[in-house]
């Protein structure tokens, strides 16, 4: 089975990182106005003035989940008038990437020397397990992919998050690996993943009642295709699909979870009614 040239897959991170970056924005232009708006406090409920003014900006970071950004949000517009310099610093174009690039070339090769440690204790039928080319592509220029939304909003939602990334242990990573029986017994009763024989691989992400996994798998009902590397989304009883590599997921993955007009109204209500 052909796969996806390097320039295919950052074509397809590029789209994905484009389509959730407007979406976010449409959300944000629609966010960030009421809470600079918003004056929802009694006189007496802030010890400073200090802490009064600095109450916006607060929550701003509260949603976004971040602690800071470069250059700094002074004030709820920012995230609109500096976006292009924040928006991935606060993880809303899907991907998180972190700053320090030795930690990333580092934790790499830990996620990788896990994943690949815990295949060892498999069987690989074709001989030597190695990671997928097209994930290993993936690691080169982001450290997670993570949806649709916001921090606050994908916290409280439990959505998929296909890859939670490379910030775990050794330990932790490596306990990832499961193997083939285990990943069809988790998916049983979901009829793609019975169309398949699967080696082994591991879980890469979850959700509510979701799981993202990279199994090493052939068609049963076309053997001569042989063993691959496949990404299998089990959505509980919206069942299962199998991706013949990562451009089909996050071309999938794009369009899932867009965030609406009642997850907006619920942010704002967070906010002004804490």
């Amino acid at each position: 089975m052909a796969q996806p040239t390097e320039p295919d897959v950052l074509a397809a991170l590029s789209r994905y990182r484009a389509r959730i970056a407007e979406a976010n924005h449409r959300a944000m232009l629609a966010i960030i106005p009421q809470i600079e708006g918003a004056d929802p406090k009694g006189p007496d409920y802030f010890a400073s003035v200090e802490d009064e003014e600095g109450w916006p900006v607060e929550q701003v970071h509260y949603i976004l989940g971040i602690d800071g950004t470069l250059p700094p949000i002074e004030r709820p517009s920012d995230v609109l008038d500096k976006w292009d310099l924040i928006v991935q610093q606060a993880t809303l174009d899907g991907t998180w990437v972190a700053i320090d690039p030795e930690w990333r070339a580092g934790m790499r090769e830990i996620y990788r020397s896990a994943i690949l440690e815990g295949l060892g204790h498999l069987e690989c039928p074709t001989g030597e397990w190695a990671l997928p080319h097209d994930f290993q592509i993936i690691m080169q220029h982001a450290d997670s992919l993570v949806g649709h939304g916001w921090y606050r909003l994908r916290d409280i939602s439990e959505q998929l998050i296909i890859w939670e990334g490379m910030s775990e242990s050794y330990e932790q990573i490596q306990q990832n690996v499961m193997t083939g029986e285990d990943i069809l017994d988790i998916t049983s009763g979901l009829d793609d993943s019975r169309t398949y024989d699967i080696a082994g691989g591991w879980v890469c992400g979850h959700g509510n009642e979701s799981g993202f996994y990279i199994v090493y798998s052939r068609p049963t009902w076309d053997k001569s295709r042989g063993w691959s590397w496949r990404y299998l989304v089990s959505q509980g009883q919206f069942g299962c699909e199998i991706y013949d590599d990562i451009v089909a997921v996050l071309d999938w993955y794009s369009d899932q979870n867009e965030p609406n007009e009642t997850d907006i109204e619920d942010a704002v209500r967070e906010i002004l009614d804490d």
